[in-house]
């Protein structure tokens, strides 16, 4: 258990509930009986739902190596069908990528689709530097929330990883998983609560994250720190 919130039967009980749901979407799609005019939406929330089960599976305690068969397997529908429109999901599922071990041809893939869909406009450094580990001159997409970031990749250090992680959590009110920890366990809404942008960070930056270790939204084991 990496997640003590919810108990290993609450996990147990997201997993399986997400796998049937997705199952039956993914039969659904199959069998021609979702609308041709509903399928990309149908796509993006199956993604949305198979990265929330992999988030479930980690904070179970999952072995990570059987975790980077999935995330793998998730970058073709990233790439195909992904709402790119909300920055966080961008810099989540990239952190996720690199942190559960995805190739390098599949990170460069991600960063693809990323540009693709970019509208031309510069791509944002911090993305960038998670996906390929280059510091560019590009962008920063949102510089009041995720200035700290830069400034831990520009001086390697993990005091600013500090500061960053100890504002992410309330910083995400408006997210729809904030505070899910505190619903019903029959709802089965929460599937925990990781920082893993400031994480990739600290690993692709080489950052002795002794620091911040200890704290409860840093995914450390992922970080081979």
């Amino acid at each position: 258990m990496r997640d003590t919130r919810k108990s290993r039967e609450y996990f147990d009980e997201f997993i399986k509930d997400a796998q049937e749901a997705l199952a039956e979407f993914e039969q659904d799609i199959k069998d021609g009986s979702i609308a041709s005019d509903r399928i990309a939406d149908i796509q993006d929330w199956i993604l949305i739902e198979k990265i929330d089960l992999l988030i479930a599976r980690y904070s179970r305690g999952d072995d990570i190596a059987l975790l980077r068969g999935e995330i793998e397997l998730m970058a073709d529908d990233f790439c195909k069908w992904w709402d790119t429109d909300a920055y966080t999901g961008n810099i989540r599922f990239a952190s996720m990528a690199y942190l559960f071990g995805a190739d390098e041809k599949v990170l460069g893939k991600i960063r693809e689709s990323l540009c693709a869909k970019n509208d031309g406009r510069t791509f944002d450094r911090l993305i960038d530097f998670i996906l390929t580990g280059n510091k560019g001159s590009g962008q920063l997409a949102w510089e009041k929330s995720y200035h700290l970031l830069a400034e831990a990749i520009a001086s390697k250090d993990a005091q600013p990883l500090k500061t960053y992680l100890g504002r992410w959590y309330s910083s995400n009110r408006g997210s729809e998983w904030y505070d899910t920890h505190k619903e019903d366990d029959e709802e089965l809404l929460y599937c925990g609560y990781w920082c893993f942008e400031a994480a990739a960070v600290a690993k692709r930056a080489g950052i002795d994250d002794a620091l911040i270790r200890d704290n409860k939204y840093y995914p450390s084991d992922l970080t081979g720190n």
